[in-house]
């Protein structure tokens, strides 16, 4: 059946006509090989779930997507167990409003150790949960360029991230949470030892307020050097 396809080669497809890609790749669950070379997304608004449960894939080239009209990526990449390589510096993300659950894993410790999402336009984004929730062994995140103040929801975002790397430094300066509800579970688990954040990430309009955000971080270290302290884990 299609769930034992290893080998796919859509090089050279063009599909213009072409908006919805939802859950395209869904489930091919040993699939090694997949050639996306001039495969042609320009009026594909939706991408949800696209590649989840790709459990084998672990390179993935995206480089000729055309994500310009695209509103939704949520779970795009969510369960991709193998993934050690992703290419995403041509993405267009000037129109998405859905980032859930787009990097999500959560049966497995995936390889991947970097993630370089500054050419990422996030001004549309409302929510961002899950987003990166069980990415045990990242290294480096790059969100430098993230604009998040229409962000509503962040619950989970870095749930279990960081997990193997407990020197990791998690830059978020670029991040305004002025609109943000829920914070939920934000940076549970993680066992990064810096948080950059500016003056604009307040928690001022969380609900609950405060959030249970920093549950069991205690490899976190503050900037005049005090150590992580139970029970004081929220917000």
């Amino acid at each position: 059946g299609s769930n034992d396809l290893q080998s796919l080669n859509l090089s050279g497809w063009e599909l213009d006509s072409i908006t919805n890609m939802s859950f395209m790749f869904n489930g091919l669950k040993q699939l090694i090989s997949l050639n996306l070379t001039a495969f042609t997304t320009k009026n594909v608004t939706n991408m949800s779930y696209m590649f989840f449960g790709t459990k084998k894939l672990a390179n993935l080239n995206l480089s000729s997507f055309d994500t310009s009209k695209v509103t939704s990526m949520e779970g795009m990449f969510q369960g991709m167990n193998s993934l050690t390589n992703i290419n995403l510096s041509s993405f267009d993300t000037r129109n998405v409003t859905n980032m859930s659950k787009m990097f999500s894993m959560t049966s497995t410790n995936p390889p991947i150790t970097n993630l370089d999402l500054s050419s990422f336009n996030t001004s549309q984004v409302t929510t961002m949960e899950r987003m990166f929730e069980g990415l045990a062994h990242l290294q480096n995140l790059n969100v430098s360029s993230f604009d998040t103040r229409n962000v509503t929801n962040m619950e989970h975002m870095f749930y279990y991230a960081f997990v193997s790397h407990p020197n990791g430094i998690l830059d978020l300066s670029s991040f305004d949470t002025h609109s943000l509800q829920r914070a939920d579970g934000m940076f549970n688990y993680m066992k990064v030892k810096t948080i950059y954040a500016s003056p604009n990430f307040v928690t001022t309009n969380l609900t609950p307020n405060p959030s249970n955000i920093f549950m069991s971080t205690d490899n976190l270290v503050g900037g005049n050097g005090t150590t992580y302290t139970w029970p004081n884990y929220t917000s």
